[in-house]
């Protein structure tokens, strides 16, 4: 082939040299949690490792610093023990169990490459991550002071809006995928932002998702408030109001495509009899209707599926708003 040597360039050949992070980033957790306020409570964590590259990093560092931790999962298993290594509710079962067995204060898993969480509660109840993702915002606005904005993509609760607006903070909404977000970090223009997929990070940390972080920063909450996470939702309910959210999805179609694009064109003043009062389209459509309830279709960025989420003040209404929303693609 004519040419083909010159799309080539030689390499130097250098030795290929191994690094060691595992150190520097302890280090850096060590400079961002407050491991003092774990030890004075003595906080007991349960830890699902699911098998992944959190071993030791996220048992070790708590250990170091005295917090008693109850670990599963923490060695190499390529078959992540038969389950998807992702920390969903029906993955965190064992870790579930565990908690209520071992008495722990919370339980903390990570994915299998470590930049999502999964939260259980003192009664071995999964926590969803819209929920940690607003108490981690009220407790670093009201009790550690921190000011700034706050960045949410379209599929996220509202109850982050409803908290920036009570502390008079700017929101921003972005499209799904969390390098929109690492964006606005290097621009300086928010402290927080948070995905409902378990994706959270803060200002002085990485501009990028990372699920030990998060897990120590619920459980540095939980130690600091001197409350369980059961009465800190309960408190943030009471504060806030109370929202619940859902996903469902279809598979992806010529047909559906085409409807989801009719949509986005042309969208409807009513999605059953609930009056629209906003639309969006950054990200697929979202509906917006009164009392901060909402419903998005959008086109997943990975897999060949429609992607349905809604947000309403009960389960009831989640469902019907899922039900409604995927009908209007079918």
């Amino acid at each position: 082939m004519p040419g083909f040597s010159t799309m080539f360039i030689q390499a130097p050949g250098e030795s290929i040299s191994r690094i060691d992070c595992q150190a520097d980033y302890l280090a850096f957790l060590q400079d961002k949690i407050d491991f003092g306020v774990m030890q004075a409570a003595k906080l007991r964590v349960a830890a699902d490792l699911l098998y992944g590259t959190s071993r030791e990093y996220l048992d070790e560092i708590l250990e170091e610093n005295g917090v008693e931790v109850e670990s599963i999962h923490g060695y190499v298993d390529p078959y992540f023990g038969g389950v998807s290594p992702s920390c969903t509710e029906e993955n965190l079962a064992e870790l579930k169990a565990h908690v209520v067995e071992m008495k722990c204060h919370l339980g903390v898993a990570t994915d299998a490459d470590g930049d999502r969480f999964g939260i259980v509660d003192e009664k071995g109840a999964f926590v969803h991550p819209n929920i940690i993702l607003a108490l981690l915002l009220d407790y670093l606005v009201r009790v550690k002071g921190w000011r700034g904005g706050v960045a949410r993509s379209v599929t996220t609760t509202h109850l982050l809006d409803r908290i920036a607006r009570k502390h008079d903070l700017p929101l921003t909404k972005t499209k799904v995928g969390f390098k929109y977000m690492a964006d606005l970090f290097l621009k300086g223009r928010i402290i927080f932002g948070g995905e409902e997929s378990a994706c959270i990070a803060v200002k002085d940390h990485l501009p990028e998702k990372d699920g030990i972080f998060a897990g120590l920063l619920v459980a540095e909450m939980i130690a600091a408030t001197g409350r369980t996470l059961g009465g800190l939702r309960d408190a943030l309910y009471k504060e806030y109001g109370e929202m619940t959210s859902g996903e469902r999805t279809l598979p992806l179609t010529p047909e559906r495509s085409k409807k989801l694009r009719a949509l986005i064109q042309d969208p409807p003043s009513k999605l059953g009899r609930r009056k629209v009062i906003s639309i969006e389209t950054i990200d697929g459509l979202k509906l917006d209707f009164d009392g901060d309830r909402w419903v998005v279709l959008r086109l997943s960025g990975t897999q060949p599926l429609i992607r349905c989420y809604a947000e309403a003040e009960s389960r009831e209404e989640v469902e019907a708003l899922l039900k409604k929303g995927l009908e209007a693609v079918k």
